[in-house]
């Protein structure tokens, strides 16, 4: 019941209002700041420096990308959501990048799929620098792994 609450509600209130901010760059939403992709596009001490990547519309939304479970909320009673945290990641990127992660478990099969299927997807518009085989590095070992080790 509570992620049904919470999807409901993520999707009739929150995602549209986030959704409404936009510009014309990708990145963090101060436009001094470095771009900072989702942290599952990453490898501890990664030293990339990721591209800015421009539009001629205001095409990029304004996202949390990492709307899971831990940063997520809720009164206890209602399951309405009342906070979200964790904003270091926010930013200005392609609509179709905020996951929903809150409806999966933090560590499962599903998890790992869902954003490895983001990660390719994203690495390839970042450009032909950022989707060779060595930056594809999440493949699908990682999902046949978690679930072969862990419960559940």
């Amino acid at each position: 019941m509570a992620i049904q609450n919470v999807t409901a509600q993520m999707e009739s209130d929150i995602l549209p209002q986030l959704r409404r901010l936009r510009r014309k760059f990708i990145g963090s939403a101060d436009p001094d700041l470095p771009v900072t992709v989702p942290s599952f596009l990453w490898r501890w001490r990664d030293t990339r420096v990721w591209p800015r990547i421009e539009s001629k519309e205001d095409d990029f939304v304004f996202e949390h990308n990492e709307l899971d479970q831990r940063n997520i909320l809720v009164d206890p009673e209602t399951f309405r959501i009342v906070s979200i945290i964790d904003w270091e990641a926010a930013g200005f990127f392609p609509e179709d990048w905020e996951l929903l992660k809150w409806k999966s478990k933090e560590v499962s099969g599903d998890r790992f799929r869902l954003e490895d299927e983001a990660s390719r997807r994203q690495l390839i518009f970042l450009g032909p620098e950022f989707s060779t085989p060595a930056d594809l590095w999440r493949s699908d070992t990682r999902s046949s792994v978690c679930e072969t080790t862990l419960p559940g």
